[in-house]
């Protein structure tokens, strides 16, 4: 069993995926950059949750149509856009070493992609396939999240405590401010202009008001929160508590925990489901996606196989898309019938799924 890892690699020592990669790295090809990756096939039952339907507010697909999804490969330095539906990779795009966080702006037009051990965000025009700039941020860039009108982009600087804005125009820096230890993703409250933070090392939230980067509050939530997902229609917030092997509810209003769900050990990513009062969760110790109810009256628990040690993990029309970290593959599956239905070869170390 492998133990709690950092999700930042130390420069001067490999990681245990690294050592793994190496180890295959004889019979693992990279497909070229903006071709098609002609290893990349289906798992068997490539059939996709025909009646899952895309909810309002933004829960599948980011509320696109289309079930495509943008994946980071942390050992591949590249990111991959992946046709969820059809069971492929369309396109590659290198971007350098160790790419993590990464955000698209709500018209899908550019992609941008954290690189915690560069200090540095790549913007990735959609259009061309092509970086088109590098934000030269220094420090540890880890979760990025847009401003509602994608004009600003906030980036939780890990080793620098503190999360910085950018305009996404020219790059330039517009503001900063200082949060807990080890800032990891982000959410982002669109109706109250709040951006919540989990701040991994100082097991809190921090809530920022994202127009005058000052500091509002801290809460205090389990040990190491890490994955945080914010829904509009119940108003609440999710965090997940990886080292404590919970979720976090938390009511954005009052900014009050309200519950703390137990699932399965290594929570490391959430995803909002078409029904408010059930969400997904990863376990990355479990190999598995938890399903788990928010409220007495939600259907009852479950829990879905998937490959190994999954990490990100998004709602798309397609299913629920999540990416096997030591498996370099996206395990499909419909929330529905319980079921893992496909799965998808990707390059080298999957971590961060983006729906487009």
């Amino acid at each position: 069993m492998i133990p709690d890892r950092p999700p930042i690699r130390p420069p001067a020592r490999p990681t245990r995926r690294s050592l793994l990669a190496a180890a295959l790295a004889p019979w693992l090809t990279a497909a070229p950059n903006r071709t098609l990756a002609a290893g990349a096939t289906a798992a068997p039952n490539p059939a996709l949750a025909a009646g899952t339907t895309a909810a309002p507010n933004r829960v599948l697909a980011g509320g696109a149509t289309a079930a495509q999804v943008w994946v980071t490969l942390q050992e591949e330095g590249a990111v991959e856009r992946i046709d969820v539906a059809a069971g492929r990779v369309l396109e590659r795009v290198a971007v350098g070493s160790k790419p993590v966080g990464a955000a698209l702006t709500p018209d899908g037009s550019c992609l941008y992609v954290g690189r915690p051990e560069a200090g540095e965000v790549v913007a990735i025009e959609t259009a061309t396939g092509l970086p088109s700039r590098r934000i030269a941020t220094g420090g540890t860039p880890f979760g990025l999240l847009l401003s509602g009108d994608g004009g600003a982009l906030h980036v939780t600087d890990w080793s620098g405590n503190a999360v910085r804005r950018y305009r996404c125009a020219d790059g330039a820096p517009t503001g900063a401010v200082a949060v807990g230890r080890a800032p990891a993703f982000m959410a982002f409250d669109r109706a109250r202009g709040r951006i919540f933070v989990a701040a991994r090392e100082a097991d809190r939230i921090d809530v920022i008001d994202g127009a005058g980067m000052v500091l509002l509050a801290s809460l205090a939530v389990g040990k190491a929160p890490f994955a945080i997902t914010f829904d509009d229609r119940s108003d609440r917030l999710y965090v997940a508590e990886v080292q404590a092997g919970s979720v976090s509810v938390i009511d954005a209003g009052r900014l009050e925990r309200t519950a703390v769900l137990p699932v399965g050990p290594l929570p490391y990513g959430i995803a909002l489901l078409p029904d408010p009062d059930r969400i997904a969760v990863v376990s990355q110790r479990g190999g598995a996606i938890d399903l788990v109810p928010v409220t007495a009256t939600a259907a009852p628990a479950a829990r879905i196989r998937i490959g190994r040690y999954p990490e990100g993990i998004a709602a798309t029309a397609a299913g629920l898309v999540a990416a096997n970290w030591f498996d370099d593959c996206l395990s499909v599956v419909d929330p529905a019938s319980g079921r893992e239905i496909a799965r998808i070869a990707t390059g080298r170390g999957p971590r961060v799924v983006i729906p487009i």
